[in-house]
């Protein structure tokens, strides 16, 4: 079985002065970062844990995180990455589902949990700060099929799935991203997104690939004061993040130090990157999804124009087909292993070997995805098909509208009829014919939404947006407002 010298060892060597991580005041080398690893493995071999075992991480990202996960990768422990957002009891449950024996939690609703039978540890308990003792020098090397995360994805359709990724993937997908956006010593990676998403771990990978520093914002800390603050060269985003950047109005020295602003989590509002782009700003849009590892097809320099669907050059290491019906299919090194329910990971593709990633899509002769919606979003009204991203890119148009979400709902005449959720940059601005009078230009008839409503409060605001979420909402009239 092909083998690869762990990345952090393989930076403790290249690197070893090199920053690798920042937490405020506080700073640790590629070397310590190592050493700590090192010890740390040790102590975790203590308490019995043994390669193909799985454990639990449920946490906030934090330099503990960080060295338990490098140490179980390199034990050959399966690390279930879960959010530290959930409640008790879907935390137990998905807990059951990956077959954990292990949590480790700083988190006390968690670690004093009844519910919660496994064995608990707060990371502080096992992770050694030595940062003088042995490293693990280059005979550290791990299997690229060995299973190294599972990490649940979004959710935003349905029930969060359990994706098991070996190391393979995740180092492949890094090393692709490298390639297309560079990352070197002396650089920043701003970690803004959780390391149970499949894209914290991008970071987490990339950066330690190019001997780059990561650096951990505080808690309270805005995004534009992090990057300001901490001369941060890439960060990674999703759409509001974006936005709150822009709300902030940044002076030129605030931004002067980004190279690149990675922008994926869902469809672009059009008007949100043409303001970008005024700022002159580094985006660089990207596709990707948690069974590909993060990454699938990134641009291949900022983004110069705003005036339609960007499209992304798909990255060394994967490989993208449309199907007929327009469905976009991927495979390649970072392809994951399967969805995992109990012991057994279970992974459906077809007689080629692709799997279907049930988004919609085209690709040009010059290898540019260009994705156009999600294949279980579309719905029928009155005998005609409907995709919502289609009537939420023309919203995004719209002056004052930061954000949308275009869900179904019932109707006894056309079965079902679109309706739009709208988060505006100030309320009582437009108005339902105002609206309606936009979007008439570029749809038909059948595609303008049969109600407009107010950006519900209760909508998370740092990830995509959940459809179920707005879904559910739409048979709750009490809890809808109307847009005049």
């Amino acid at each position: 079985m092909d083998k690869i010298t762990c990345p952090l060892a393989q930076a403790a060597e290249k690197f070893p002065k090199e920053t690798a991580l920042i937490l405020g005041p506080r700073s640790v080398s590629y070397r310590q970062l190592d050493q700590c690893v090192s010890c740390t493995t040790k102590q975790l071999k203590k308490l019995g844990l043994r390669k193909g075992q799985r454990v639990a991480v449920v946490d906030t990202n934090s330099l503990e995180y960080i060295v338990i996960l490098f140490s179980l990768w390199r034990m050959g422990v399966t690390a279930g990455l879960l959010s530290a957002r959930l409640p008790e009891d879907a935390l137990n449950n998905q807990l059951k589902k990956i077959n954990a024996q292990i949590l480790f939690t700083s988190q006390k609703q968690y670690s004093l949990s009844r519910k919660i039978t496994l064995r608990k540890f707060r990371p502080d308990e096992v992770i050694s700060f030595d940062m003088y003792g042995s490293g693990a020098g280059p005979k550290d090397r791990l299997e690229v099929e060995q299973p190294a995360t599972i990490v649940f994805t979004s959710g935003s359709s349905g029930n969060p799935k359990a994706a098991l990724l070996s190391f393979g993937n995740l180092y492949y997908n890094a090393l692709g991203s490298n390639e297309n956006i560079p990352v070197e010593k002396g650089d920043r990676w701003l970690l803004s997104l959780p390391l149970y998403h499949v894209a914290g771990l991008g970071i987490l990978l990339r950066a330690t690939l190019g001997g780059a520093a990561i650096v951990l914002p505080k808690e309270e800390e805005d995004l534009l004061a992090g990057i300001a603050h901490n001369k941060i060269t890439h960060v990674s985003c999703v759409t509001t993040q974006l936005f709150r950047i822009l709300q902030a109005h940044p002076a030129p020295k605030e931004i002067a130090s980004l190279k690149a602003i990675l922008l994926g989590g869902g469809p672009i509002p059009l008007n949100l990157l043409k303001e970008a782009i005024d700022y002159e700003l580094p985006v660089y849009v990207t596709y990707g999804l948690t069974e590909m590892a993060s990454q699938v097809a990134t641009s291949t320099e900022p983004v110069n124009s705003a005036t339609q669907r960007p499209a992304a050059r798909v990255l060394h290491y994967r490989q993208v087909k449309i199907a007929a019906d327009g469905e976009i299919l991927v495979k390649g090194e970072t392809l994951f292993k399967g969805y995992v329910d109990g012991e057994r990971a279970k992974l459906s593709l077809d007689a080629e070997g692709w799997f279907a990633t049930k988004d919609m899509g085209a690709l040009d002769d010059e290898g540019n995805l260009t994705v156009t919606g999600r294949k279980d979003h579309l719905f029928i009204s009155g005998g005609e098909n409907v995709q919502p991203e289609e009537i939420e890119a023309c919203l995004n148009q719209l002056p004052g509208i930061v954000e949308s979400v275009v869900v179904p709902v019932a109707n006894r005449e056309f079965g079902f009829r679109p309706v739009a959720f709208l988060r505006t940059e100030s309320s009582g601005e437009l108005t339902t014919p105002q609206i309606r009078s936009h979007l008439e230009k570029s749809l038909p008839k059948f595609k303008i939404p049969a109600a407009f409503y107010e950006w519900p409060i209760t909508a998370a605001e740092d990830d995509k947006p959940n459809r179920r979420t707005f879904t559910d909402l739409v048979g709750q009239p009490l809890a809808l407002k109307p847009i005049a």
